[in-house]
């Protein structure tokens, strides 16, 4: 079939037309809903008690549902409607249950999104005097990381395992399976955590991790009074953190003599994107220039750590 000039320009004008009419209704549907929002006074949820709000909740039966949140919200859904909202301690949160409503959240959070902060693992960073990743960082900082990490991360990979047969742990060993996955991502290579004998160096820095998350849990319910008065949680957290930097370290210095002895160009100069497409994640980042050895660090123990915990 032919389309002659004409008719292509009268098929835009009646796209361009469409198009507009789409957007405008859009436009007009989210003012809408904006003018019939009810105030936040209004949204459901559990009223807690006064300073601490539903922090007895997450406590009590032995801490039951501080580590299966996830049935405590389900059951909120049930009980409150798609929409509601909690307070524990000082953390004010508005949770929503439907994928639309999460859709239309991530597509209003504009050019710097904030997931909110994960208080003690900021406080270390701040007071170790370190940088903030893709998962701490806040703004131009994090928009600076994420510049460099989200082409290499966005690519999909596969690890291989050996949890065959029945496992006797099983969360323990999801644990170690996403360990492995995200050191290979990372690092380009196995750690050896799901080995039969894990290695020293994966034996410890998967430890380390746990603890970290572990108690981070427990102190993110709390006032961040640990800033000032360093409780015994305190300093083991900041002990396993500080662990986790001091191997970050060995393997990213440990990757670089690599480079370097392989008479690698790529570490002299910094390099375009369209040079270093076929390198793996961290000599790629190492090759760009664009961020500090402290900053990849950072960044590569927020993904670690998120990885395990997620």
């Amino acid at each position: 079939k032919v389309v002659y000039p004409t008719a292509v320009s009268s098929i835009a004008k009646r796209i361009s037309l469409r198009s507009t009419a789409t957007i405008t209704a859009e436009i007009d549907n989210d003012k809408e809903k904006i003018a019939n929002a009810k105030p936040f006074s209004q949204i459901p949820g559990p009223k807690g008690l006064p300073i601490i709000g539903t922090l007895w909740t997450l406590l009590k039966d032995n801490g039951y549902y501080q580590t299966r949140t996830h049935e405590l919200f389900a059951k909120y859904s049930q009980e409150y409607g798609p929409i509601f909202k909690d307070k524990i301690v000082n953390m004010q949160l508005v949770v929503v249950t439907k994928p639309e409503d999460a859709a239309t959240i991530f597509k209003a959070e504009g050019k710097f999104p904030s997931r909110g902060p994960l208080i003690p693992w900021v406080v270390h960073r701040e007071l170790r005097k370190k940088s903030k990743g893709v998962l701490l960082g806040e703004g131009e900082e994090w928009r600076q990381s994420r510049s460099v990490m989200d082409k290499k991360l966005l690519k999909r990979e596969q690890t291989d395992d050996n949890l065959n047969g029945e496992v006797a742990d099983l969360q323990n060993s999801l644990y170690k399976w996403s360990f492995e996955t995200i050191t290979s991502v990372l690092y380009n290579k196995r750690l050896g955590a799901l080995d039969e004998i894990p290695t020293p160096i994966a034996e410890k820095f998967y430890n380390n991790v746990c603890n970290a998350l572990d108690i981070s849990g427990r102190l993110m319910l709390m006032p961040p009074y640990y800033r000032y008065i360093k409780t015994k949680a305190w300093k083991d957290f900041c002990r396993s953190v500080d662990t986790l930097f001091d191997i970050g370290d060995e393997l990213i210095t440990e990757e670089r003599n690599r480079l370097l002895s392989d008479n690698a160009n790529i570490l002299n100069e910094q390099q375009e994107d369209r040079h270093t497409e076929g390198l793996e994640f961290l000599p790629y980042v190492l090759s760009r220039g664009k961020l500090t050895n402290d900053e990849i660090t950072g960044n590569i123990i927020e993904l670690m750590a998120a990885g395990v915990d997620t």
